[in-house]
This record gives C-alpha cells, sequence and structure tokens, in this order.
C-alpha cells in the first residue's frame, strides 16, 4: 500500500462529469516495489450494474457493461517513472501495432520525460460505442485514440483476471 490518498469523487475530462471512487489498488515492480497506486473510477450507472458485487465478481460486471458508462483510472505515482517505460507497460495490449504506435508516441510526447513521485495521470474510457480513450498527465489532457482494442485492452489491464494491480480487483466495488 502506497497510502495515496484519492478523492472519493473526481471531475475527469472525457465527459467533464463527476465519476465516483469505486476501488483502489497498488501496481507494483517485481512484486515488492511500489509503481503507483490506482483509483478506479466510474458513473453512478455503473454502480447500478454492481450493485450488491465487489471484488471480482464488480469487476466482471465492470466489464461486462463496458459502453454503459464513462471510467477512468486515476494513477498517482510513488516513485519517478520515465515516460517511455510508462508507455510499453501500458501498450501491453492486444491492439494493431499502428495503434500502439500511435499509443506509445502520444504518452511519450505528452507526459515529456518522466513522471515524478506524486504527480497523476488518467486513463478515461468514453461511454458508449465510439470506443475513445482519453489519456492526461498532471491534470492537462495529452489526446486520445479511438480504437475498440486499445480501450478494451486497457479496461482488461486494471480489471482482467491478469490485471496489474490485483489489489484494485479485489477492492472493486468495497467502496460503494
Amino acid at each position: 500500500n502506497t497510502r495515496i490518498p484519492f478523492p472519493t469523487e473526481h471531475k475527469f475530462a472525457i465527459d467533464k462529469k463527476t465519476m465516483k471512487l469505486l476501488g483502489v489498488g497498488t501496481r507494483k515492480k517485481a512484486g515488492i516495489v511500489n509503481v503507483y497506486s490506482v483509483g478506479f473510477y466510474s458513473s453512478k450507472a455503473a454502480l447500478k450494474t454492481m450493485e450488491g458485487l465487489s471484488g471480482i465478481d464488480g469487476c466482471n460486471s465492470v466489464l461486462r457493461s463496458k459502453s454503459s458508462s464513462s471510467k477512468a483510472v486515476m494513477l498517482t505515482f510513488a516513485m519517478g517513472v520515465g515516460a517511455e517505460k510508462i508507455a510499453e507497460a501500458l501498450a501491453d495490449v492486444n491492439a494493431p501495432d499502428d495503434v500502439k504506435l500511435n499509443f506509445v508516441k502520444m504518452l511519450v510526447t505528452g507526459i515529456g520525460g518522466k513522471m515524478l513521485k506524486g504527480e497523476s495521470m488518467t486513463i478515461e474510457w468514453k461511454a458508449g460505442t465510439s470506443y475513445i480513450v482519453l489519456l492526461t498527465a498532471r491534470g492537462k489532457i495529452i489526446g486520445e485514440i479511438k480504437n475498440e482494442l486499445l480501450y478494451n485492452g486497457l479496461l482488461e489491464t486494471y480489471l482482467g483476471g491478469n490485471s496489474v494491480s490485483p489489489s484494485l480487483r479485489q477492492d472493486i466495488g468495497i467502496l460503494k
């Protein structure tokens, strides 16, 4: 645990609406070094799909209802991490190579150098079937990409069976 606090509600760029914190977790390197803490947010519509569910069941519910509500993760870094490392790790999804290349370029350029300890970035998923992923760093929009495989792959990165933050998967819905 990084002890990094997350607001229980936050207004994200994707819809300019306030979303509610549904769970928190930590991304670790080699299982021992805290890289960042992650807060998962979604709209009130997602809370309805999760009613009575938490943990893995809550994650599965959110994944099944991908297009019904906007979602976001806020990553707050517990240590300095280079933009290239962040981009490579996030681009490790099942998406076309050209999409991943554009995604990596957008992240590296938008982050500019590295994220420092205490700085935050977001990955935001737009509701509906447009499959838009919007990225921010330090409160500024980096850019957006429209691609269904990238959209789904990034959601799986945090909520799927091989989540980069198993503690987030366990925590989802408990904060309701």
